[in-house]
C-alpha cells in the first residue's frame, strides 16, 4: 500500500536531515518548507507532528523546529520527566519530594505542567507537542499523577517508556507502568473509627463528588476513583458498627472549589435537623474549614457540638479557628518512593506500592490523646 503523502514528506525530511541539507540544527521556517516540498500546510503540519513525536525534531513554541542532537542521547537517559498537574498545599510537597529525590540520585528533572482533568482534545496544543516530544525522547522515564488519567491516556502510544503513577489510577485501561498509591479507604476508616471511639454515632461525610460519580454502576471504572474510595470506605466503616446511625453523605459538584450556596443550604438544614450529626468527616481540609465557619454561624461549637476531621493534613489545619484533626497521606514518602521505583533496575518493587495514611489528632475532635 502506498504511504500517505504526509508520511512520504516525513521520510524526505529524515533523509534531508541525514544529509545535513538544512545546514544547521534549526529547521527552515514554514514558508521555505512549503516551497521545498510542494505540499499543503495541512500535509506539512502532519509530517512535522510525526517527526516531533518520534523525537527527530523538537518544536519550540515561538521559536521554530530544531533537529535533535543525537550526541545528547546519553544526557537524555539521565533525565526524568515529571508531569505536574494540580499545585497546592498537598501536591507541592509531593512534587518537591519527587524533584529532590531525582536530583539526589544523580538525574535531571524535566518538569512539565499538564491538566489531567482535561481530555486529549482539550489540552493546549503546544503542551501536547511538548509532552509527546518528551515521551518520544530517550529519557529514563516519567512520574505522573494517575488521578484523571481516564480523561487523558497519554501513554497509549509509548509502550517502551517507563512510568510510575502516583496517588491513584482511575482509568479502566491497564496501568502502563507501576504505581505508588494512597490508601483512601484506610484513610477514611482512620478518621471514622477515631470518631466512633470518641463516642460519636451520627457521623456525616462531606465530599465534593457528584451524586452520579459517587454511585457508579457495577464494574464502572470510577470505582477506582479516589473520591469513590473515600465514600465507600466511610460507608463500610459505619455499617460495621451496629450502634452507628445510617451514613449521611453531603455532595457538591465543584471539585477543587469551596462549596457553593446550594451545598451551604443543605448543610445548614442538616445541622438544624433533629438528628443532626455530632461529627463530620471532610474529604479535604479546606472544606473542613468552610464547614467550621457554617457551624459557628449557627451558634454551634467545635468540638463541643460537632467534631470535625479533615483530609490531607495541609497547613490549613493549623490556620483554622480550632486546629483540625486530619489524615496525612505522607506525600513526601509517596514522591520519594515513586522515584525509587522508576530508577529500580533490579525490579525489587511490586507493581503497586500503597503508602499507609496516618491520623494527626488535634483539637477539632475534642480529645488529643
Amino acid at each position: 500500500m502506498k504511504e500517505a503523502l504526509y508520511q512520504q514528506i516525513a521520510d524526505q525530511v529524515r533523509r534531508d536531515i541525514a544529509q545535513n541539507s538544512f545546514g544547521g540544527r534549526q529547521m527552515p521556517n514554514e514558508s521555505v518548507l512549503l516551497e521545498r516540498y510542494k505540499v499543503s500546510k495541512v500535509t506539512l503540519h502532519r509530517a512535522m507532528q510525526v517527526l516531533a513525536r518520534e523525537g527527530t525534531i523538537n518544536r519550540i513554541h515561538g521559536k521554530g523546529s530544531f533537529i535533535r542532537d543525537r550526541n545528547h542521547e546519553m544526557t537524555m537517559a539521565r533525565q526524568v520527566g515529571v508531569l505536574m498537574g494540580v499545585r497546592g498545599h498537598f501536591h507541592t510537597p509531593l512534587y518537591d519530594a519527587v524533584i529532590g529525590r531525582t536530583i539526589d540520585a544523580g538525574y535531571y528533572c524535566v518538569t512539565m505542567g499538564y491538566q489531567p482533568q482535561l481530555r486529549d482534545a482539550e489540552q493546549p496544543e503546544d503542551r501536547l507537542e511538548r509532552l509527546h516530544g518528551l515521551l518520544a525522547s530517550p529519557i529514563r522515564g516519567i512520574i505522573a499523577n494517575g488521578q484523571g488519567y481516564r480523561h487523558y491516556p497519554f501513554m497509549r502510544d509509548y509502550d517502551g517508556v517507563r512510568a510510575v503513577f502516583m496517588l491513584s489510577f482511575d482509568s479502566d485501561d491497564k496501568m502502563p507502568g507501576k504505581g505508588v498509591f494512597c490508601d483512601y479507604q484506610a484513610a477514611v476508616t482512620l478518621a471514622t473509627e477515631h470518631l466512633l471511639r470518641l463516642g460519636h454515632r451520627r457521623i456525616a461525610l462531606l465530599t465534593y463528588l457528584s451524586r452520579e460519580t459517587a454511585n457508579p454502576s457495577p464494574g464502572d471504572r470510577l470505582t477506582n476513583h479516589a473520591d469513590y474510595q473515600l465514600a465507600e470506605g466511610y460507608r463500610k466503616c459505619l455499617r460495621s458498627c451496629q450502634e452507628a446511625a445510617a451514613p449521611q453523605v453531603l455532595y457538591y459538584d465543584a471539585p477543587g472549589q469551596l462549596p457553593g450556596e446550594s451545598f451551604v443550604g443543605d448543610f445548614r438544614r442538616l445541622l438544624q435537623s433533629a438528628d443532626r450529626p455530632t461529627a463530620l468527616v471532610c474529604t479535604a481540609d479546606v472544606y473542613a474549614i468552610r464547614a467550621m465557619g457554617i457551624v459557628a454561624e449557627l451558634g454551634l461549637r467545635v468540638p463541643e457540638d460537632i467534631a470535625i476531621v479533615g483530609m490531607y493534613n495541609t497547613p490549613w489545619c493549623l490556620e483554622a479557628p480550632v486546629p483540625i484533626t486530619s489524615v496525612d497521606f505522607q506525600p513526601e514518602l509517596i514522591g520519594q518512593t515513586a522515584v525509587d521505583m522508576l530508577l529500580d533496575d533490579d525490579d525489587t518493587y511490586p507493581r503497586v506500592v500503597t503508602i499507609p495514611p496516618k491520623l494527626k489528632v488535634r483539637r477539632s475532635c475534642g480529645n488529643t490523646h
